[in-house]
């Protein structure tokens, strides 16, 4: 089984390696870029020219309150010195890239140059800050409404108003004596036309009464639908019924105003969720303990583990695991004869899949874990260095069956190192179980190495599918 697992690793690795043409799998040479803010962008985001991706953001570090990126491109990409770097989003679920948008300049960036950037807001930047005004415009407007029906003198406004009418109604009047003939003639057309009408509805006959009676039913509804909405309107503004008291009550107002700016910052943390699925197959060896009474459990084994870690932000994250693990799982059965008042505890271990789940919380270079480790609780410490390319980790967990077969209730504590040579491909090694191998002289140990997919790998994977004939 562990020659099984490090053929089939090796053949992943190699196929991958075959397969992967995307930027980045080349090196090139580095540019750096400060932004005011990198929120949405992660290392491995795309750089793209004129829509084609031509390099990655390999590392991400404050720059005197900016964020500075650093880009890497591929070798025959050549940027000239006037160019500009801005961060573009890419659909509504908050993708980032950088895009490049290249000057006319004859010389050319030199690698480790930096770029200049735009202040110019993201796709989905501009579209919330015409969302924002247009709301502000609607409040405006709902609070002007609102004073107007509130004032203290609605009578004297519609005074107003019948002054008003009375005088367009005389100037109406003078306009009519002053155009006499010109209305005398406006009326002999209408009649005209009058008949005209009525010799055409007599041609058309019962059709045209069809029409017409459709017509008038379609009046009434609207008539009857206006009467409606006329009487729905001043419902509300009398603050009768739901809608009425939820429009004239600022209270309410204000805290649907709260609720909205909540269910934004949901929607900012879920589409900046950054995914990240990964495979670790390990191989265990080891001695064999100096008491007889039991043998080393796992040497010679496998153990096979799933993962998905979920990172709402750089410096957290959520971790779940699969694992197919060769002790698999440790149950106990208490028994207890009547009879003679003898007790004892049977001890069983059956195959069975194990699972992790733990919350990550990063310190700059130093990782903390708490929660499930292999189906028992525990606590995980990281050190991570080099651009994150190299780990050193400890686990303490299970203290319960932890030290199975002897099952004393010394934990299990594990270290090891792992190493990143490719951003695909990881190798680990370390020690198992070591407290109890301490205890009852013998070693645990264990090699392996894993890929890891990220957001970026899935949607290059779905692009690279062929589809359906």
């Amino acid at each position: 089984m562990g020659l099984l697992t490090l053929v089939a690793i090796g053949g992943a690795v190699w196929a991958t390696l075959r397969t992967d043409d995307r930027p980045g799998s080349v090196r090139g040479y580095e540019l750096s870029a400060v932004f005011d803010s990198a929120q949405g962008v992660y290392v491995s985001t795309q750089v793209r020219i004129a829509g084609v991706a031509v390099g990655s953001v390999r590392g991400i570090s404050l720059d005197e309150g900016g964020a500075r990126l650093e880009l890497e491109l591929e070798g025959g990409v050549t940027i000239p010195e006037d160019s500009v770097a801005e961060l573009k989003g890419e659909g509504v679920l908050g993708d980032r890239y950088v895009r490049i948008t290249p000057g006319t300049s004859d010389v050319a960036l030199a690698p480790g140059g930096r770029l200049r950037t735009s202040s110019g807001g993201t796709d989905l930047d501009a579209l919330q800050q015409k969302v924002d005004a247009i709301a502000t415009d609607v409040q405006a407007i709902t609070g002007a409404l609102r004073a107007t029906i509130e004032q203290d003198r609605p009578q004297e406004q519609v005074g107003r108003v019948l002054e008003n009418v009375e005088i367009i109604t005389a100037q109406l009047a003078l306009m009519t004596a002053a155009n006499r003939q010109d209305v005398d003639a406006i009326a002999d057309n209408v009649r005209r036309l009058t008949e005209v009408l009525a010799d055409l509805a007599v041609v058309l006959g019962d059709e045209s009464k069809g029409e017409l009676a459709q017509i008038r039913q379609a009046t009434e509804k609207l008539d009857r639908s206006l009467a409606h909405v006329e009487s729905v309107a001043a419902k509300i503004d009398a603050g009768e019924g739901t809608l009425g008291r939820l429009v004239n009550d600022d209270a309410a107002m204000a805290q649907i105003e709260d609720t909205l700016a909540d269910v934004g910052e949901v929607v900012d943390g879920i589409t900046g969720l950054h995914t990240e699925v990964y495979y670790r197959g390990s191989q265990f060896f080891g001695t064999q303990p100096q008491d007889p009474a039991f043998d080393n459990p796992v040497s010679g084994n496998t153990r096979n583990i799933i993962g998905l870690r979920l990172m709402p932000r750089e410096d957290y994250w959520y971790v779940f695991e699969f694992v197919d693990h060769p002790v698999g799982e440790v149950t106990y059965t208490e028994h207890y004869l009547p009879e003679t008042g003898t007790r004892w505890t049977e001890y069983t271990r059956t195959p069975d899949y194990r699972f992790s789940l733990q919350f990550a919380k990063r310190y700059h270079g130093l990782v903390a874990r708490l929660g499930i480790k292999e189906s028992a609780g525990g606590v995980g410490l990281d050190y991570l260095a080099f651009r994150d390319r190299f780990m050193l980790s400890a686990d303490l967990y299970d203290f319960d069956f932890g030290s199975w077969p002897w099952l004393d209730g010394t934990p299990n504590l594990q270290v090891g190192a792992r190493v990143t040579p490719y951003p695909h491909l990881y190798l680990e090694g370390g020690l198992d179980n070591v407290l109890l191998g301490l205890r009852h002289g013998y070693t645990t140990g264990f090699v392996g190495g894993g890929i890891t997919f990220t957001d970026d790998d899935f949607k290059w994977l779905l692009a690279t599918l062929p589809l359906p004939g």
